[in-house]
């Protein structure tokens, strides 16, 4: 049996959220590692996870933790905005223990495989789904084979060329697994939502199902998907997921959960299900989840209200309806007033999500989606920055559109302006993204809206902070 290690990487919240919005960022459970964590466990191998980010540690300090545990095995999970830090660490592993296996997944690893494997450090990337490649690879490492000629779903190098062993094995049953190995993060206390993305603490986060068949350009999801999904969504039971709400209110009281599935109302039927035994098994559950404006009726959102989701967040992304078409978002303008004036209505807090810098922007389209945000009967909004993902159709094609840095990966957030569309520049971006914030957020309709929203002492104190951030 193997002992591995493994790291969830420190992204500072100045990097994620901006230095004015830092205070308002989330910290939340790195599930995907904990589902491999879970993997592992179940297969009798000893595992260790150090939640970096939680931590706020160095790669110094990471590095440090791996070599005092004498691991067998490391893995890393990582997006673009932590792979600077995912190189730092393994080049620091690599410059003391050169001969321990050190391996790399997570959505980045997905996206651009080729390329990440070529900077040399990484000894493996799982460049699919993680949960069985990496059980296989772990024990193809314990048993002394060589991984390049047994496990599927792996890239390396072989010199200098990259190379795969083709696609790993996806889970076809998403109930084989194990809850996720919580037990092995430090207190859950430290994790928390956005400032204004929760009511109830202990709060904590769930996957109920994956997938997302939506074409969205510059999403990874859409490419995660068609390329390591097979175009399968795959759900939990509803038994299942009553199981893991019991089990996280029994072991750490947990009052409020975010459902993370990227589509939580994909399956209208599940959803009602899903609404019956929450209702029936745990009344006074407070839940928010992602929420797709082109898959809502009026008799879905009273479910959903009734059995305790408060909060819906629908990505919209723009105002413009030629734009909505470039970047293949799948819905229109006039879906998402009407689902978000039908929630407004049956009382649930909403929020949209804008990107600022789309391709084809022009300082018109700019402002019309500022003007479309302000108009619509919702509480939170956010604008972003544009960041074309690696491996999405995008990536691809950013540069048809504007200028765009395929190594910047520091810039890859929702602050930073990683691509600027033909016409604009990188100020006139962030300047707009401010402005967007004040002008939507200190507008008398919204004003009132959050006026109605606050009951509690720490609501006072959340909102005044947020106001201060806006006007200051």
């Amino acid at each position: 049996m193997a002992k591995v290690f493994l790291i969830h990487p420190y992204v500072p919240m100045e990097l994620q959220y901006g230095t004015k919005y830092r205070w308002a960022g989330a910290i939340l459970p790195p599930l995907g590692v904990l589902y491999v964590a879970a993997v592992l466990e179940k297969a009798s191998h000893t595992v260790e996870v150090l939640d970096a980010n939680a931590l706020q540690i160095s790669a110094e300090t990471v590095v440090s933790r791996v070599l005092a545990s004498e691991p067998d095995v490391v893995g890393m999970t990582g997006t673009s905005l932590s792979f600077n830090e995912n190189i730092e660490i393994a080049r620091l592993l690599k410059n003391v223990r050169p001969d321990l296996p050190i391996v790399l997944g997570g959505v980045h690893a997905q996206g651009d495989p080729v390329t990440a494997v070529g900077y040399g450090v990484f000894d493996y990337l799982v460049a699919n789904e993680g949960e069985y490649t990496m059980l296989d690879l772990v024990e193809a490492l314990a048993g002394g084979k060589d991984p390049r000629t047994c496990v599927n779903g792996i890239h390396y190098l072989d010199g200098e060329k990259a190379c795969t062993t083709g696609p790993g094995r996806l889970v076809e049953n998403l109930d084989e697994l194990d809850f996720p190995a919580r037990h092995l993060l430090p207190d859950m206390k430290i994790y928390h939502q956005k400032a204004f993305g929760y009511r109830l603490r202990p709060h904590t986060t769930m996957f109920t199902q994956r997938g997302c068949p939506f074409r969205c350009t510059f999403c990874s999801s859409s490419k995660q998907f068609r390329e390591v999904f097979n175009k399968k969504i795959r759900a939990h039971s509803v038994d299942y997921v009553k199981e893991e709400i019991a089990y996280l209110q029994k072991t750490w009281g947990i009052r409020e959960i975010y459902f993370v599935d990227d589509t939580f109302n994909l399956n209208k039927k599940r959803v009602h299900a899903l609404c019956d035994m929450m209702i029936e098994n745990f009344p006074g559950l407070k839940w928010s989840c992602n929420f797709e404006a082109n898959i809502c009726d009026e008799h879905l959102l009273r479910h959903m209200r009734d059995a305790g989701c408060w909060l819906i967040q629908m990505g919209v992304e723009t105002g413009n309806a030629e734009v909505m078409k470039v970047i293949d978002k799948g819905i229109t303008v006039e879906q998402v007033r009407i689902a978000t004036e039908m929630a407004s209505r049956l009382g649930f807090a909403i929020k949209t999500s804008f990107i600022i810098g789309n391709p084809t922007e022009t300082t018109e389209t700019v402002e019309e989606t500022i003007q479309f945000a302000k108009s619509l009967p919702v509480h939170y909004v956010t604008f972003s920055m544009m960041a074309p993902l690696p491996g999405t159709y995008f990536w691809k094609t950013a540069d048809q559109y504007g200028a765009f840095d395929r190594t910047a990966y520091d810039k890859f957030s929702m602050v930073s302006a990683a691509f600027v569309p033909k016409g604009l520049d990188s100020d006139y971006l962030k300047n707009k993204q401010q402005e967007a914030h004040r002008r939507v957020y200190l507008n008398i309709g919204m004003v009132g809206r959050h006026l109605k929203m606050i009951s509690t002492f720490q609501d006072v104190v959340r909102y005044a902070k947020g106001a201060a951030t806006l006007i200051l």
